[in-house]
This record gives C-alpha cells, structure tokens and sequence, in this order.
C-alpha cells in the first residue's frame, strides 16, 4: 500500500509539473509570437523610414538639376542648338570627328568645354565639390551642347538614359546607375532631367552624382539610433552599401532575392547557422512614384557587373534572439508559484493516500487468508469502511457465497464426455456423404476468412482442382488460374466486396497440362458482421470442362451458320452493285457512241458544206475583183460620153443614168459582195469549230490549247446562248496539256447548255480560265435559280436531274465527270439558291 500512496503523489506532482509547463508553453508562445510582431513591424517601419531618406536626397539632387537646368544662359545655348543640329548626318558627322581626334586640347573640343555654357557647368561643379563626376547638355536631338570634361562621344541620343528622359518628347526624371566607378573612386548614380520651356522639351541635363558620401551618413546617422544594420542593395542582391563592405561585393541571401522579387512581403526571418536574422526592406522611390528600374531597353547598365536595371531597396538585419528574451518576469513568478502548488498538492495526496488505504490492508490480509485456508470460505470480511471500499467488501463476501455453491460432479462431466462422443460421430458421416456429393458433382467448397487471408478448401478438392493447396491464401489460388481469366476474376472478387451481399458467380479457365483445358465456374457470397464489414467468403467452384465444350461446339455451328449466310448477302450486294455499274456502262457507252455519231455527222456535214462554200468565197472574191475594173470602165466611159455626146444624147443618158438608180448600185455592189464573203468566212469558221469540235480524225490525245476548245464550243452552242444570256469572257494564259479535245468540248457543251437552261428570263454566264499550281482551271458560272443544298451532292449521280420531268436525261454531268476524271482531273460545284450556280474544272498539265 506504500507503494500505491508514494505513487498517487507523485502523479500528482508530475501532473502539476506537466499542467505548469504547459501554461509556461503557452504563455512563451503567445509572448513570443507578439514581441516578434512588434519587432517585425518595427523592422519594416525604420526599414522605410530610411528608404524615406534616401529618397529625398534623391529628390533633393533632381532639383538641383532641374535648378541648375532652368538658367536663361542653358535655355538660350540649347536653342541655338537644336536650330543648328537637327539633322541626323550631321551630327553623326561630328561624332566621327569627335572619336577620330584623339588630343584632348585640341580646337575641335573647344566649343563644347570652353564655352559659356560649359564655364557655367564648371561653376556648379566648384560650388557642390566632390558631389559630381561630370556634367553635360545635349539638345533635343542628341548632340552634345556643353560639358566639364571630354565624353567618350558627341552623340547621346541612342542611349537608353537619355530617351528615358527624353521619354518621347513629354520629359521625364530618369536615374541611370552607373555603379561603382573606379576613375573617380565612387559609386556614381546618373540624375538626368529634361530642360522644359513651358510644354516644350529643349534639350537634356546629366549629371553623375557621387553618392557614397550621403550614403554613409543616411546609414550612419541611423544605425546611431536604430537596432540592427542598414544596407542599400539592388533588388538582385548586389550590395551597393553596407558600413564594412566595399561597394557591389556582397551577395544577398538568395531566400530574400526571392522574397524581393515576389512582392509579396516586406520582412522575412532567415537563419545564419547560429541565429536567426529578421530581415525587413522597403524601396527608395522618388515622392512623384518613379523608380530606380530601368524603364527602356533592358540592356546592361552596370558594364562590369552586368546589371539590368533592377531597383534599389533599403535593407534592414536585426538579430531576434537579442530583441526576443527568453523568459519575462512575469512567466519567471509563474514558474516559481507553480512548482510551490505542486509541491504542496503532492504533500496532501501522500496524506489522503495513508488514510484511503487502511481499509484496503484489511481486505487484503482477509484475501490471502482465503488463498491458504479453504475452510474460512464461511466466514465472511467484516470492514469499518464506506463508498467504493464498503462496496469492494460486498463484493468479496459475494464471491464467498457462490464459491461455496459452485460444485460439479465426476458423474455429470462424463455424461456430458459421452454426450460430445456421439455428435461428432454423426457429424463425420454427415460430413463423409458431403464430401461423396461434392466427388460425384466434381464441386469443391471453399473458405476464405477475409482478416487472415487464408483461404481453406473442403477435403477432396485437390482431385477436382489439381495444384490447388489445400490451405493457402488468395494468391495461391489465383496463380492456378489460367493468365487470361485471372484479371477476371480478380475483378469479380473486388466487386463482390464492394458491393452488397448479393451471391455471384463467375467462369474462369485453371492452368493444366500441355494441350488440356479446364474450365470451372465459381459461386460465393460474402458474410459481414453487424456494422457492415466484410469477414468472410464462402463459396464453391465445379468442374464445368464438358459442358463448356458442348456449348462452344453448339457456338461454332451457330457462328458458321451466321458466316454463310452473311457470305451470301455480301455476294448478293456484289451482284447488284455489278449490275448496277454495267446498267450505267452501257448507259455512258450508249451517249458515247451517240456524241460520236453526231461527231462523224457533224464532220461528214462540214465536209460537204466546205466544199459548196470554197467556190463561192472564191467567186465572190473574183466578182469582186471584176466590179471593180467595171466600175472603172464605167467610170471612164461616162467621162468620155460626157466629153463626146451632144446635149441631147447627154440628157437621155443621164436621164436612163437616173431612172436605173446606177449611182446606188455601183456603190451598194461593193457592200453586197462585201457582206457575202464576210458571211462565206462566218460560215466557214462554223464549219471550222465544227469540226474541230467533233475531232472525229483525233482519237488519241493531242496537245492543244483549251482556250481554243472554249471558243469553238461556244461558237456551237451560241444559238441556245444569245436569246436570254450575256456572255462574259476571262480567258486568262494557260499552256497547252495533251488530253482528248472532242471529249472535253463535250464537258463544256454540257456545262454551258445547262447554266443557259438555269437562267429563266435573262441573266449572265461567265466563263473563267487560269493557271495554277501546275493545273489548268475553267469555270462556268450563271446567275440563274440556283440548287438547292440537299441537291448539290447529287448532281453527278447518273439519271438524276434538277430539271422537271422530260426536260433532261439526268446523264450530262454524270458522263462530264467521268471524262474529267479519265484526264485525272477534278470537277466541282458550289451553288447559292437564287443567285447562281458554278461549275469548277481542275486539270493537271500534261506537256
């Protein structure tokens, strides 16, 4: 009993111990995490105050330069300038010559160092010693002005400072950092202002300011008053100033690089390896809100280093574990009053616990009395005690009395032997007439106990299913499925367990000999406890080899059944597919031997009209010919009668001049036989395109011009063309392609009959040729109704036609596009109900 008081006290005290240690836990934390709150924030706020600084030293030298740039004398200089230098080539010109000349005194420099303007320069140069590197002004074009000291070059106007300052004419402050410069032995920061007249920019003012002196006195000045140490860094990581720590030689923490160039955040706490390091920053802008960025071409300000042009931050490092104190007073009065508590409350529990455990020391003396001495079973433990221990001694004298009325018999226990016998008799020739069954079904059961991965099989079941272990887990039986069905089954077995508690089944091949297959099917049913989760598998699998080969022969038949008489309908589609291509052969073959009939017609014709037609062009000619010297005949014989005959004679002849009209007939003659050889060459030329469009004495290809096709087509089918069309013609060059002409003349017949046949009333047929892509495209397009778009794609089916019943064959397009396609060419169609349709041919150039 010693042993449980001294150990209720020290749990006591160890709780008090832990409870103060976790109010001391707590309070740090809290303390903690406000001091470093306070700490940050007063971080940032110096950190910006001494942005704040910086800053308006930066604003204090732009307006010394705007000061220094408003002079009347600066003002006037500049305009003499810019009306002097404003072309390009000339003050390239002076910049050659300016690098060219190589003696710094010599006169070519004079007016630029040694005017009164540069005397001016020089002046504000003495009067802030040590403040400026070099002052300059160029005009509004670039060109130097005036400037305390000899410049690499007379041109500035490509350089990215001053068009940031000229900032397209509008005028801006700009700073350019030069970095650390080792001819003047300081770290140099450009200050270039415009020089504005009103809204008008004259020129621009740069002066390079030193400024490690104001620098170190801004960081001096405050790290005399402020924790931590102050630096002015790039937001890249160069630093450009640190009391120590020559200029552009340190590296930031590459953490804090990052956090600068997020954004997100003004402080960030960093560890050295042996303390941790509240950084804060802030930026040093100018009061207007224009950085120290590089605002133009991003090029490399800084030659040395490889600066970009990033901005300036002021940079603030103080050390927490010295403004962070471990422990405060009040956390310190805690602990001790704590541990007072706790020392007290352990003291009192040692006490409590002497006075509790009497009692129990007589019970446990009465217990093992009762251990040693069966015979003080009668006599019961008598406690002066109450609450949980007066209950304990019930308890016991309890357990007493039904020790005492607890007693078995030898008798009764082999009655009960013999009755255990004669069950599991019966229970074997249960189980044996089972197992019989499940041999004559060829079915074997199994167990599966979810928890433990066994999985267990009836007695027998390796004769059913060979190779099968008779307990093992799921991957042994698994791996004795055949690699084809395993994932199957696999599947099936996940779904039962996922699923309710529904009984499935499943039919999977088993891995055999060489040349043997086993197949079997699966039954089980998944048994859960009362909260739903799985315990077991209980199932079985029959041999099911004859009865799935059956099926599969009964299947065969069935799929070869399905083979033959889809063989037959696939012939019979072949059938009538073939049928239908000889229906439209012999169709095609049918116009073809018509077009050519009328072609050896139309040749037979010509011939036979050339002939009657020659003669009478000769004649007409010759007739001609003989007109003329009778008019001359004429002519001289009435001048002789004139001079010859007597006044009578002369009135009758010219009275029977008169009365026959013989004036109009030697004139009207001429004209006659002139229109009829001109109609002879008319007839002609018809007789010419018409044979040239049947071309009955070509039947191979030729080389031809389809320019000359169109034209002699268009002379055939002109009568069908001029009563309700007008015809505009855009034959563009095209070369000569060896093809069959009487065949293409045909396509265009066809194309230009029916855009005519489109056209109701009146409207326009326009005919298009050009060359392309190694391929010789014609169109024909009409203004008529139009087709319709559920129609177009059909328009070259044979027998299918958008005119009214009677009015066409439905062949024309149909016979055009094969001809089209046996050039190995392409024909097509684009149409807009209402307004027009047009017909495109694509042939390839075939030399």
């Amino acid at each position: 009993m010693k042993k449980i008081q001294h150990r209720l006290a020290s749990t006591i005290f160890a709780i008090g111990i832990i409870f103060l240690a976790l109010i001391l836990g707590a309070s740090t934390l809290s303390h903690r995490r406000a001091d470093f709150e306070r700490v940050q924030a007063l971080a940032i706020d110096l950190a910006s105050d001494a942005a704040q600084r910086f800053d308006d030293h930066l604003q204090f030298e732009v307006n010394k330069a705007r000061t220094m740039a408003s002079a009347p004398l600066v003002f006037s200089a500049l305009r003499r300038s810019n009306a002097q230098l404003s072309s390009a080539q000339q003050i390239e010109a002076i910049a050659d010559q300016w690098l060219s000349t190589k003696d710094p005194s010599a006169s070519f420099f004079t007016p630029y160092l040694r005017n009164e303007l540069a005397g001016y320069l020089q002046k504000q140069l003495h009067n802030f010693s040590g403040t400026y590197g070099e002052i300059f002004l160029t005009n509004r074009f670039g060109a130097l002005v005036a400037s305390t000291g000899r410049l690499t070059t007379f041109n500035h106007g490509h350089k990215y400072w001053w068009k940031g300052a000229f900032a397209e004419g509008a005028g801006a402050a700009y700073f350019d950092d030069r970095g650390y410069d080792e001819s003047v032995g300081d770290y140099v920061l450009g200050i270039v202002v415009p020089v504005m007249d009103g809204g008008e920019l004259l020129g621009i003012l740069k002066c390079n300011v030193k400024i490690l002196g104001p620098l170190a006195k801004t960081v001096t000045e405050f790290e005399h008053f402020n924790p931590g140490t102050l630096s002015i860094a790039r937001d890249n990581g160069q630093v450009v100033y640190e009391n120590g720590v020559a200029p552009l030689s340190t590296q930031l923490p590459q953490p804090l690089i990052d956090m600068i160039s997020a954004g997100s955040a003004n402080g960030v706490t960093l560890s050295d390896g042996q303390s941790d390091l509240l950084y804060a920053f802030a930026p040093i802008l100018l009061n207007p809100g224009l950085s120290l960025d590089h605002v133009d071409s991003g090029a490399s300000i800084d030659h040395k280093l490889g600066n970009t042009g990033v901005g300036w931050r002021a940079i603030l490092k103080t050390d927490l574990s010295q403004q962070l104190p471990l422990w405060s007073k009040e956390q310190r009065l805690t602990l001790i009053s704590g541990l007072i508590l706790s020392t007290i409350l352990a003291m009192s529990a040692l006490l409590l616990g002497r006075r509790i455990s009497a009692p129990l020391q007589q019970l446990l003396h009465r217990v093992k009395r009762v251990g040693s001495d069966l015979e003080d079973l009668t006599a019961p433990a008598s406690l002066q005690a109450d609450g949980e221990v007066q209950a304990l001694s019930e308890a016991f004298n309890d357990m007493l009395r039904r020790l005492r009325n607890t007693t078995i018999t030898r008798n009764r226990l082999a009655q009960e032997v013999d009755i255990r016998r004669e069950v599991e008799q019966a229970l074997r020739a249960s189980q044996e007439l089972f197992k019989e069954a499940q041999r004559v079904a060829l079915l074997a059961s199994f167990e599966w106990h979810l928890g433990t991965r066994v999985l267990r099989w009836s007695e027998g079941a390796d004769a059913i299913l060979p190779g099968i272990l008779m307990e093992g887990t799921e991957e042994d039986f698994l791996n004795a499925i055949d690699p084809q069905d395993r994932s199957k089954v696999e599947r099936s077995l996940l779904r039962a367990l996922e699923s309710d508690d529904k009984a499935f089944e499943v039919d999977f091949r088993l891995r055999r000999e060489q040349g043997i297959e086993q197949v079997v099917q699966g039954q089980a049913k998944v048994f859960r406890d009362n909260e739903g989760q799985a315990l077991r598998m209980i199932g079985t699998v029959q041999d099911i080899s004859r009865r799935k080969l059956a099926e599969d022969a009964l299947q065969n038949a069935l799929n070869q059944t399905r083979g033959l008489a889809g063989a037959l309908k696939e012939k019979n589609r072949e059938l009538e597919k073939t049928h239908s291509e000889l229906k439209d052969t012999q169709v095609q073959l049918l116009q073809r031997e018509k077009m050519a009939s009328i072609g050896q017609l139309a040749a037979g014709v010509a011939h036979e009209i050339n002939n009657p037609v020659g003669f009478i062009s000769s004649n007409l000619n010759s007739l001609g010919k003989f007109v003329d010297s009778l008019l001359r005949v004429l002519g001289a014989q009435r001048d002789a009668l004139d001079a010859c005959a007597q006044g009578e004679e002369r009135e009758a002849l010219n009275s029977l001049w008169k009365k026959e009209k013989i004036d109009f007939v030697l004139e009207d003659i001429q004209e006659l036989i002139a229109e009829s050889i001109e109609g002879t060459q008319r007839v002609s030329q018809i007789v010419k395109d018409l044979k040239s469009f049947s071309r009955v004495d070509q039947p191979d290809k030729s080389l031809v011009d389809l320019r000359d096709c169109l034209e002699s087509t268009l002379n055939i089918a002109w009568n069908e063309l001029k009563y309700k069309t007008t015809l505009e013609k855009e034959l563009g060059e095209i070369p000569r392609t060896r093809c069959y002409p009487q065949q293409l003349n045909q396509v265009f017949l066809n194309l230009l009959v029916n855009a005519s046949q489109a056209i109701e009333e009146k409207g326009i047929i326009r005919l298009k040729s050009w060359h392309q892509d190694e391929q010789i495209h014609i169109s024909v397009s009409d203004t008529g109704k139009g087709i319709e778009p559920d129609k177009l794609e059909r328009v070259f089916e044979p027998f299918y036609t958008t005119k009214p019943a009677g009015a066409g064959t439905g062949l024309g397009l149909s016979i055009s596009y094969d001809i089209v396609k046996k050039h190995e060419g392409e024909i097509q169609v684009s149409s807009t109900p209402g307004e027009g349709t047009t017909f495109t041919l694509s042939l390839p150039v075939c030399p």
